[in-house]
């Protein structure tokens, strides 16, 4: 699985009795320490470019047939180009279609 707004999977080990998930790096962190750090308002297109890398980030998901169920700011994370990429902790398969009306266009 792999579209430039939905944080990379590389792999899964085990470290003694622990599970670890293996990801791609993301430099700029979670949406929500970034914005916790501002000292200032994130600008009206700044907004915009987040809200759309996260639809495409969705919608890709969506189409995968995975239901994130959990999708905030801390699941949100930047990569060093300011890229916001879905992180998603924990994927399940839909329970009924998701109906087209509902699936975003290119």
């Amino acid at each position: 699985m792999r579209h430039k707004n939905v944080v990379q999977f590389i792999g899964v080990c085990t470290v003694e009795d622990h599970l670890c998930i293996v990801t791609e790096f993301m430099e700029g962190g979670s949406l929500y320490e970034a914005y916790r750090q501002r000292q200032s308002r994130i600008s009206p297109l700044v907004v915009i470019k987040i809200g759309i890398d996260v639809a495409r980030g969705m919608d890709y998901l969506h189409r995968s047939g995975i239901v994130h169920r959990d999708l905030k700011a801390s699941n949100l994370l930047m990569d060093e180009y300011g890229v916001v990429k879905v992180k998603n902790p924990n994927p399940n398969p839909p329970q009924r279609p998701i109906p087209s009306e509902l699936v975003i266009a290119n």
